[in-house]
Parts: C-alpha cells; structure tokens; sequence
C-alpha cells in the first residue's frame, strides 16, 4: 500500500512540475504600467499609534 501512495505521490509531482513547465509567465512579451490608471499608496504607523497614508504622485516602470 505505501508503494502505491509513494508512485501517486511521484506521479503527482511529475504532472505538477509538466504543467509549471510549460505555463507562461504573464509578463511574456513585455509590460508597461498605464499611469493613468494605476496609483501606489502606503500607509506607516508611527510612535505606535499615529496613522499616516502617503502615495506617489506619479508612477511609471515596465518589464521587459
């Protein structure tokens, strides 16, 4: 019985790995942020209690 579980075991880490292998990464071909419709803000506590929101003006970046 434990070599039955370790053979669906192997098998399922084979089938596991065949379909990461042949994923594409979303970023194939490239990628470029749309500045007109993206924002990054951030929020920082400081002294233990005071909250403060902050966020980048503008933005830009890629992947190539």
């Amino acid at each position: 019985m434990k070599a039955h579980l370790r053979l669906a075991h192997a098998l399922a880490a084979l089938l596991l790995f065949a379909v990461a292998a042949q994923a594409q990464s979303p970023f194939t071909g490239g990628w470029t942020l749309d500045p007109a419709n993206s924002r990054l803000n951030f929020t920082s506590i400081k002294k233990g209690s005071v909250v403060e929101t902050s966020s980048f003006a503008n933005i830009s970046g890629g992947i190539d």
